[in-house]
């Protein structure tokens, strides 16, 4: 889609005057939740149309998740992020599960699943891979 298209989709929505307001507002949403803007929100800033329709499916997502609190949401964020081996995910889901209340031992936990699961999948990759190929 292109960024025309996207922009006059989320205009509809909202009304050409009311995209960067919206935008505004999830910033601070964001900052709240987080505890600080991700790397990505903040750099979605400077298209306030694309940040505000990310936004949007990140809310239909959230939607579903009930009976899971923020907190257990970042605790599965640092998994998937050490698993992922994304630094700069990781970094930012770990200070957002401790604002959350996460505890430095249930960090920790995560970090230590992520690493068995992370850890098993390459294995099985590798001997998969060694079987078909011997």
């Amino acid at each position: 889609m292109e960024d025309d298209e996207v922009k006059s989709r989320v205009a509809s929505l909202f009304g050409e005057d009311v995209v960067e307001d919206v935008a505004e507002n999830l910033m601070k949403r964001v900052e709240d939740e987080y505890g600080e803007i991700p790397f990505i929100v903040n750099y979605l800033r400077r298209k306030p149309e694309v940040l505000v329709s990310r936004a949007i499916e990140n809310m239909q997502v959230k939607k579903y998740m009930k009976g899971i609190s923020s907190k257990v949401v970042e605790m599965m964020s640092v998994a998937a992020a050490v698993a992922l081996g994304c630094e700069y995910c990781t970094d930012l889901h770990m200070r957002a599960a401790l604002h959350a209340g996460a505890t430095e031992d249930e960090v920790f936990s995560a970090i230590m699943v992520a690493s068995q699961i992370a850890g098993a999948s390459k294995l099985a990759l590798g001997f998969r891979g060694l079987e078909k190929n011997r």
